[in-house]
């Protein structure tokens, strides 16, 4: 619970964050930021993200035990592709490739992706092993220095780069922090095993290349609206973008990170049937969180949007965030609720092909269709993107797995949200004022939270009663 406690700060400061610096940067320049972001997250997908997964995958307390060389395998790993980073920056910037953005903008982003990936790395380490204590103090500290660099920067200088560097250098100060506490005996990154090395490439590389595609479509999208309406209303799309993600994937993120490791703890202690039931007990929290989060933030748009979004972004927020939301819904689901079901497998293949149809979609969608739209186009071709890619992850976990969705917490689920919806319906209409707004979100959230205790949806109040019988039996022991 820590942990997810945790996670939901770090995704509220980082909302909290991505405004803040829409405000001081204006579209234009907060355009610019945002392809570079992209870009950094692209870097991070593409060039790291196999080694976190594999870390996730295969690090525990017991491998760390049995296996130290485990460790040292991925501390090499993780340091090898920081190096090689940026001797392939360098390399482009001589062969004189298009980076989409000023080569001094694509530095400052290569460097901020190459310590976002640090980072991550280290705190899923830190996840891994339920260090609760570790991973939130590294979260905390990293959103500090991020707010105070980053915000500071955009404020005294209105430069994305100077921004940049800002996140680049908050990611690097939380690191000095776990370097004790994360320590392996006997782990080296001198000695590593090969054969290790070779099995985390064979089940990582093949998840990096479905996160490489979903990145490529937020960067393709940015680019073609650059190319096509210029930097300002980039910078527009990206708020609405950047803020569904924040709220959606992240917030299932902070979901995924727990109920992942339990998977992986049952997979590994108890076989792969408790594992499979477990992972239907996934779906049904995934989408819990996914359906009222969809319908609570269109419910409060009106009022977020004129209440909080800065004044250069109003209008443009809400009718891109209204195709985003469902577009968000359908990633959601499919990186949460499905994808796990192939990873614990170690068959990563469905995930491919699901996030390579994402991509293609999204393409044909932004080239054929999208013109004709505006530049709301883009975000119609992300939403189809994204539903294409739910669509054949779903068909292919029915047809390559014994995991099924629980019908019968997604029609409950589905119930409780429409109650939800028809309750606070009138308050959409209200005029914007935060007292409105927080009588929204405080509505919405009492009656879902009444509709899911009353109908134990996805067993959540057995759990929390499990829960709470069992605290007093620990803390008596």
């Amino acid at each position: 619970m820590a942990i997810i406690l945790t996670f939901v700060a770090n995704s509220l400061l980082n909302f909290i964050l991505g405004l803040v610096l829409a405000k001081f940067l204006g579209p234009d320049d907060f355009g610019r930021y945002a392809i570079a972001m992209a870009l950094a997250v692209l870097v991070n997908s593409v060039l790291f993200d196999w080694i976190r997964l594999s870390a996730a995958r295969f690090y525990s307390d017991k491998t760390r035990a049995e296996q130290p060389r485990l460790r040292g395998t991925l501390d090499f790993l993780i340091a090898s592709m920081s190096f090689a980073t940026f001797g392939l920056l360098a390399a482009a910037i001589l062969a004189g490739v298009d980076f989409r953005a000023p080569v001094r903008l694509a530095c400052a982003a290569t460097a901020a992706g190459v310590c976002m990936a640090l980072f991550d790395f280290t705190s899923t380490l830190a996840r891994a092993r339920f260090l609760n204590r570790s991973y939130s103090l590294l979260v905390i500290v990293k959103n500090v220095a991020a707010f105070a660099l980053m915000a500071g920067g955009a404020w005294l200088t209105e430069n994305p780069i100077i921004v940049l560097i800002g996140s680049a250098l908050s990611a690097s100060a939380s690191l000095l922090l776990a370097r004790g506490v994360l320590r392996d005996p006997g782990a080296s990154a001198l000695r590593p095993d090969w054969a290790l090395a070779k099995r985390f490439a064979a089940y990582g590389l093949p998840l990096m290349a479905a996160n490489m595609f979903y990145q490529l479509i937020t960067f393709a999208n940015r680019a073609m609206i650059v190319d096509a309406y210029g930097y300002a209303e980039a910078g527009q799309f990206a708020l609405a973008t950047d803020m569904s993600i924040r709220i959606f994937a992240t917030l299932g993120s902070a979901l995924d990170i727990f109920i992942f490791q339990v998977a992986v703890r049952a997979d590994e202690h108890k076989g792969a049937e408790e594992s499979a039931a477990q992972l239907s007990r996934n779906m049904s929290y995934i989408f819990a969180l996914s359906a009222p989060l969809a319908a609570g933030y269109w419910l409060a748009l009106p009022m977020f949007e004129a209440l909080i979004t800065p004044q250069e972004f109003r209008g443009p927020f809400a009718a891109y965030s209204a195709i985003l939301i469902p577009a968000m819904v359908c990633f959601s689901l499919t990186l949460y609720a499905f994808n796990p079901v192939f990873q614990i497998q170690k068959r990563t293949w469905p995930v491919i092909a699901t996030a390579l149809v994402a991509l293609g979609v999204n393409y044909l969608f932004a080239r054929l269709v999208a013109p004709s739209l505006g530049p709301h186009g883009f975000a119609w071709a992300q939403l189809a993107g994204y539903g294409a890619a739910l669509a054949l992850i779903f068909c292919a976990s029915l047809i390559l797995s014994p995991v099924r969705p629980a019908w019968g917490d997604i029609a409950r689920v589905l119930g409780a949200t429409v109650t939800m919806i028809a309750c606070v319906w009138p308050l959409r209409s209200l005029t914007p004022s935060f007292p409105g707004l927080i009588m929204i979100v405080a509505l919405g959230v009492a009656i879902y939270g009444a509709l899911v205790w009353f109908m134990n949806i996805a067993g959540l109040r057995d759990a929390f009663l499990g829960a709470a019988r069992a605290r007093p039996t620990r803390n008596a022991t």
